[in-house]
């Protein structure tokens, strides 16, 4: 099973953990629902929508709002999403890995 893992979700909680995960160079994807987010992240490092303060080491980041992308690229995944929004990512919650 990969070690990478992916986060679920650009909120304010999201965008903490992921900083944290930067900082200690952990590889890992993280799923943004809009595109415009996930391309603002791997372009300047930084969420716009939430904590825009706080920048990310980028080579750790790779955001995209492609679902499938990342539970593919991962064998860990965090959700970071309010629990009232979870069912809307019913796709993730189901995924499991292929062994």
């Amino acid at each position: 099973m990969s070690k990478k893992v992916s986060v679920i979700g650009g909120c304010s909680w999201a965008t903490a953990l992921v900083k944290i995960l930067a900082e200690n160079k952990v590889h890992f994807t993280w799923y943004l629902r809009r595109e415009e987010q996930a391309d603002a992240v791997n372009k300047n490092g930084t969420n716009p929508d939430y904590l825009n303060f706080v920048s990310f080491n980028k080579p750790y980041v790779v955001a995209t709002n492609d679902l499938d992308k990342a539970l593919d690229a991962s064998g860990y995944i965090l959700f970071a999403i309010p629990s009232a929004h979870l069912y809307s990512h019913h796709k993730a919650v189901r995924w499991y890995p292929q062994t």
